[in-house]
C-alpha cells in the first residue's frame, strides 16, 4: 500500500476483504492513518510496526509492516535495516523486519515475519543492499526461532528470474510457497499476462502501474516456509488474490497480494536408540 491517494479507504477497502484470511501481513503501511485503520482491523490479534511523519516534515515514516492474527500472538519483537541507498526513498522509511509468534494450539507455535527491501534497481549498490538486508533478516530469524515452523513473507523487490533469487532460499533455508504449488512460465515474463498463473504480484496491468511504460511483469512478493522440529507447513495452494477489486476504479495496491494456504502437520516423535552399557562378569 504505497503512500498515494485515499491511502486509508484503500486500507479500509482491502481490510473488508480479509474475512477469510487467518494470518496477514502488511507492507508499505506507513501512514499514520494507515497504521491507525489497521489497529482497528476486525483481527483478534495484531502487531502493528512504528510510524512516523510525512516527509514534508523531515521525518522518517514508519517501517509499514504489520502482522494480523486470528491465533494469539504470544511474542513479538522488531528489527530495523542498517542498511538503505541514501539517494532514494527508502531514507525515509524505517524498514526492516517484524516478527510474531502465533500460537495455533496448546503444543503448536508458529514464527512469523514479514520485511519490505530495498526498493529500487539503480544498480550493482541496489542489489549489494538487498543482500545486506538479507543477511539481517537470516540473523534475526536465527536469533528468534528455534524449531517452530517459519512463515516469512514480504514485498523482496528480487524477481524470482533473478541471480539474487537463489540468495533468499539459500540464507534462509526455506521454500518458496507459490513455487512449491504452481510451475512457472517465465520463458518470456513480458508477454505473460497478471492473469496467466505465473505469480506476478507486480505487474503492467495493474492501475498504479500501467502509466510507467518501464514497469515490468514480475513476482517479488513471496510467502516462503521452514519446517519446525515438532511440526511441519504443508503447501496445499498458493494464488495472487485481489487482482479486480477496485476502488474508484483504481486497484486497490500497486502490487497484487499473494494467498497461500498450508497444512500444519505434527511431527512423529523421535525415538532414540538406547545403549546398554550394563558391565558382565565372569
Amino acid at each position: 500500500m504505497p503512500i498515494t491517494k485515499i491511502p486509508q479507504k484503500r486500507c479500509q477497502e482491502i481490510l473488508r476483504h480479509l474475512k477469510d484470511f487467518d494470518i496477514v501481513t502488511f507492507q508499505e503501511a506507513f501512514s499514520k492513518r494507515v497504521h491507525d485503520t489497521i489497529e482497528q482491523a476486525d483481527f483478534s490479534y495484531k502487531f502493528v510496526g512504528q510510524y512516523g511523519r510525512l516527509i514534508p516534515f523531515f521525518q522518517r515514516l514508519g517501517n509499514g509492516l504489520a502482522i494480523l492474527s486470528r491465533y494469539p500472538i504470544v511474542e513479538t519483537a522488531w528489527i530495523k535495516f542498517s542498511n538503505f541507498w541514501v539517494t532514494d526513498f527508502d531514507i525515509f522509511a524505517n524498514k526492516g523486519v517484524l516478527f510474531s509468534r502465533i500460537q495455533i494450539d496448546k503444543n503448536t507455535q508458529i514464527d512469523v515475519y514479514t520485511t519490505h527491501l530495498q526498493a529500487t534497481n539503480r544498480n550493482y549498490y541496489s542489489d549489494f543492499i538487498r543482500h545486506r538486508q538479507l543477511k539481517t533478516l537470516k540473523e534475526f530469524i536465527i536469533s528468534h526461532s528455534q524449531g517452530n515452523p517459519i512463515i516469512v513473507t514480504g514485498d523482496f523487490n528480487i524477481p524470482d528470474n533473478s541471480p539474487m533469487y537463489p540468495a533468499i532460499t539459500y540464507l534462509l533455508q526455506a521454500k518458496d510457497s507459490w513455487a512449491e504449488s504452481k510451475s512457472a512460465n517465465l520463458e518470456n515474463p513480458e508477454k505473460a499476462t497478471c492473469h496467466d498463473e505465473n505469480g506476478f504480484t507486480s505487474c503492467n496491468e495493474n492501475t498504479w502501474n500501467s502509466t510507467d511504460p518501464h514497469e515490468r511483469n514480475q513476482r517479488i512478493d513471496y510467502i516462503f516456509y521452514k519446517n519446525g522440529r515438532s511440526s511441519s507447513l504443508e503447501v496445499v495452494d498458493s494464488e495472487v488474490v485481489f487482482k479486480n477489486e477496485l476502488l474508484d476504479g483504481e486497484n486497490l495496491s500497486d502490487h497484487f497480494a499473494l494467498s497461500s494456504t498450508f497444512k500444519l502437520i505434527n511431527n512423529p516423535p523421535i525415538n532414540m536408540p538406547s545403549l546398554d552399557t550394563g558391565s558382565s562378569s565372569r
